[in-house]
């Protein structure tokens, strides 16, 4: 089962620019609508990425993001008509040129066609909401980060871990440092594939502090042989 959710980074960024921006809209999107149109060229990730998912696009899809049928080259130049021409009716209407008439109807008539169910109100009731960040402290600066079911939990925790590393002391690119970094960012990323999005995600939190305890951050035993799965756990 595939889920779909109706996205709401639309309606996030309307309410911030209607409630702290000064210049609106129009104003906002005339970059993006003018490199939309013009075209800008493929970044080296980004045509790295785009060649592994040609074979995931769908009916109309296909014509709008590949030249002709392959995916473009790094240094390629590509435009998004359809994009400005969405951005431009959000620039004219707010949130309601995208969660409303045409542009709303549009994704509402692919999804049924891929026999999902999703009723009109799903998309003009979606609505976004401001919530209390979540921080981290690490070498006496603030990491700040959206909550779960954000993902910016994970660099916090990822922090955590090192933290309990003198990494000051090692040599930038030698293999003791990047052996730690490499496994202190696969325990984290273990941590958001489990508790993001769960209500139970603060134990993500907490597991880092529960493993200086156990002995897991003692470093040679780390470099050895890392974490065990009962001490990754979160408990």
């Amino acid at each position: 089962m595939e889920a779909i959710t109706v996205p709401d980074a639309v309606d996030a960024f309307c309410t911030l620019s209607n409630d702290w921006g000064k210049l609106g809209l129009n104003a906002l999107l005339a970059p993006s609508i003018h490199y939309a149109e013009a075209s800008i060229p493929v970044a080296p990730r980004v045509a790295y990425d785009w060649a592994g998912s040609v074979d995931v696009l769908q009916s109309s899809a296909k014509a709008d993001y590949l030249i002709p049928g392959k995916a473009p080259q790094e240094g390629q130049k590509i435009a998004f008509l359809k994009q400005a021409e969405v951005l431009r009716t959000i620039a004219k209407n707010d949130r309601s040129g995208f969660y409303e008439g045409a542009v709303a109807e549009d994704i509402l008539d692919t999804l049924t066609g891929l026999s999902r169910v999703h009723p009109q109100e799903d998309s003009s009731d979606q609505i976004a909401f401001y919530t209390d960040p979540v921080s981290g402290r690490y070498q006496g600066m603030d990491l700040v980060e959206h909550p779960p079911n954000g993902q910016g939990a994970t660099a916090i925790l990822l922090l955590n871990i090192l933290s309990h590393f003198d990494l000051a002391a090692l040599a930038p690119f030698s293999a003791e440092r990047t052996h730690i970094e490499t496994e202190a960012t696969k325990l984290a990323y273990d941590a958001r594939n489990r508790f993001t999005a769960d209500d139970r995600c603060h134990r993500a939190f907490t597991c880092t502090r529960n493993r200086r305890k156990t002995g897991c951050f003692n470093q040679s035993k780390y470099l050895n042989s890392g974490c065990n799965s009962d001490q990754r756990d979160g408990s």
